[in-house]
């Protein structure tokens, strides 16, 4: 558990804006389960089947974002996360503002680094859609600490600010993210590698579905950091959906 969580439980964002999320989640469990038919499986016709299938949904686009508008750059952060750069001892007004304001621009210039990203990974594109909607509470947070902890921290006056508490959770979902995508981008990897091997009638599942593993786990990971009656409906919605279209 992040030790600073965002106040009133979790920070929120538009429900639609984790479909896409939900997407890679369901594309990553029905690879598995198609990676262990294919460890049992003993017929060539079957197997080869099975392996268009994984080809399908790990190498071919996804389109998991759909009709969803995806943010642009933000001309800067929330006004929450400015508001809380606290004047130091000392501080001359000047110095403060060369400071905010230099922060601001290393945050749109790490920004537009990451939408040129997302046009070059739709799985990034997917998670980032509901990261990007977040919307934190501007009054107040929940410290997850103990109690003696707690009180050493306000008697040091060392407890962390609202920007303290939105860095700490971005961090969690960002650090998450990038297991998913260093997981995904070895599976992908690895398909194509067995793909050759398979023009030789040799084939070994093994590594791809480890592989699928670590990056399911790390999209557990990502999702337990979302409200899961949230999470729960917005997987029902998505899979009514799609199987209404099936």
């Amino acid at each position: 558990m992040n030790p600073m969580q965002a106040s009133a439980g979790a920070p929120q964002a538009p429900i639609e804006t984790l479909f896409p999320a939900v997407r890679v989640k369901l594309s990553i469990d029905a690879a598995i389960v198609l990676a262990k038919e294919l460890i049992r499986s003993t017929d060539p016709v079957s197997s080869s089947a099975i392996i268009e299938q994984l080809k399908n949904i790990l190498l071919k686009p996804q389109d998991y974002t759909k009709t969803l508008k995806l943010q642009g750059v933000p001309e800067k952060p929330a006004d929450l996360y400015t508001d809380a750069y606290k004047p130091m001892k000392g501080d001359l007004p000047f110095q403060r503002y060369f400071i905010k304001n230099g922060d601001i621009s290393t945050w749109k210039d790490l920004k537009k680094k990451e939408k040129q990203q997302e046009r070059d990974n739709e799985i990034r594109a997917a998670l980032n859609a509901y990261t990007d909607a977040l919307m934190f509470s501007g009054s107040s947070y929940l410290l997850n600490v103990d109690r003696a902890t707690k009180s050493s921290m306000v008697r040091e006056d060392v407890l962390p600010d609202v920007k303290q508490v939105i860095t700490s959770d971005m961090g969690m979902r960002y650090l998450y993210r990038n297991q998913v995508l260093t997981a995904m981008d070895d599976v992908r990897a690895e398909l194509e590698y067995i793909l050759a091997q398979h023009l030789d009638g040799s084939i070994d599942i093994s590594e791809l579905l480890s592989l699928l593993v670590l990056a399911q786990q790390a999209c557990d990971r990502w999702f337990e950091l979302i409200d899961p009656m949230e999470v729960k409906k917005a997987f029902q919605i998505v899979e009514g959906s799609e199987e209404g279209q099936q």
